[in-house]
């Protein structure tokens, strides 16, 4: 049954990748277990923080990675979702995974498949282990602990095999981190000793959790990632709207050591009246009228904030100001305002900095993705 399932999940990332995505005989590899034993229980290489995307879409690169985590294009009145947006009702259905997860054979699942990767323009073929490898070096850092690389190669995997079963760009994956995951050529990253350091790492994650992908339902589901939550994550439907039932806010601490843990942002009352004013919102004569009521959602941020005679979302406001997320607080003093935030990103699914922050105390890669996909399992393809 198992045999004839993957056998259904390559036939079909064939229909939508031919010929990019393609299988070939592969060394033999041992299992992931013998993998994660043999890696270093932590690396002290502290790379500096690169350029990276921002929710997976990620951001722990810089500082993590920027997402937008698969950012959604956020208007100021309404949320909208990512072409991908963590919604059960309106997200393509990935291949039924079976219940059952038996060992795999000795074949590496993920040097077997071959996808095309479009970047820059260019179209480049790869094994889904190059492009993995590529997705957790551009989306962590060295200094991160094993398990927390481990963990992001597995969301990353889930992320990736789901964007191709849904036949977007063609059955092609891209290097855009605010459309698919940001990605980075391991070859030139590894210029550098650092850089190899993490290319080193970054495979070896991806080696260690060969095949393993997170389902709900038996369904592939929609892994989506960012920097640092602030503490906490959020609910995808107070996002993107729609229902996901293993995208919900949990706890998250420990993150404070992340670069982006907290920001702040100020705007004088002049220029913020402006910028409203642009947007057709009518003000009330004082400045310290301007913000009315607001409501919160269950991961902390902001759900809706009256300003003036538009009720604004925080994600609206987010990008309307160029906050780091919708958790954020707000002062009016000497004539300026300045909004406070926590965290970096949507804030859905997989924290980053709260990966490491688990892995530091003692929390297994497992551990970490059940921790942040609520209800999920993790089946081994291969």
């Amino acid at each position: 049954m198992k045999q004839a399932w993957v056998a259904a999940l390559l036939a079909v990332v064939m229909v939508f990748a031919a010929p990019a995505v393609m299988l070939r005989e592969a060394s033999a590899q041992t299992g992931a277990e013998q993998a994660a034993e043999t890696q270093n229980a932590e690396n002290a290489s502290d790379e500096a923080a690169g350029d990276a995307g921002e929710d997976n879409a990620s951001e722990a690169q810089d500082d993590s990675t920027e997402d937008e985590e698969n950012q959604a294009s956020e208007d100021e009145e309404t949320l909208q979702g990512p072409a991908d947006a963590a919604s059960s009702e309106e997200a393509p259905q990935a291949p039924a995974v079976p219940a059952s997860a038996e060992e795999p054979g000795p074949v590496s699942y993920d040097r077997a498949v071959w996808v095309t990767l479009l970047d820059d323009g260019a179209k480049r073929v790869m094994s889904l282990w190059e492009y993995l490898t590529g997705v957790v070096a551009g989306e962590m850092t060295a200094a991160f602990s094993d398990d927390a690389l481990m963990a992001q190669a597995v969301a990353a995997r889930t992320y990736a095999l789901r964007q191709l079963a849904s036949g977007k760009h063609d059955g092609c994956l891209c290097a855009d981190p605010g459309c698919c995951q940001d990605w980075c050529d391991p070859e030139e990253k590894a210029q550098t000793s650092a850089g190899a350091e993490l290319v080193r790492r970054a495979g070896q994650a991806v080696t260690a959790t060969d095949g393993w992908v997170l389902t709900y339902e038996g369904q592939l589901i929609e892994a989506v990632y960012h920097s640092c939550s602030g503490g906490r994550t959020e609910t995808a439907s107070e996002v993107w709207g729609g229902d996901c039932p293993y995208l919900l806010a949990v706890d998250s601490p420990g993150e404070d050591f992340a670069p982006r843990f907290s920001g702040r942002v100020s705007i004088s009352a002049a220029d913020l009246g402006t910028l409203l004013n642009s947007r057709g919102v009518t003000l009330p004569d004082r400045p310290e009228d301007w913000f009315g009521a607001v409501s919160y959602t269950a991961g902390g941020g902001v759900a809706g904030w009256q300003v003036g005679d538009r009720l604004f979302t925080g994600a609206g406001l987010r990008s309307l100001l160029g906050l780091n997320s919708t958790r954020f607080t707000l002062q009016f003093r000497d004539g300026a305002f300045t909004f406070e935030t926590l965290g970096f990103g949507h804030r859905v699914g997989l924290s980053q900095y709260g990966a490491e922050a688990m892995a530091r105390a003692g929390s297994d890669w497992r551990e970490i993705l059940t921790h942040y996909y609520t209800g999920v399992e993790l089946y081994r393809l291969g």
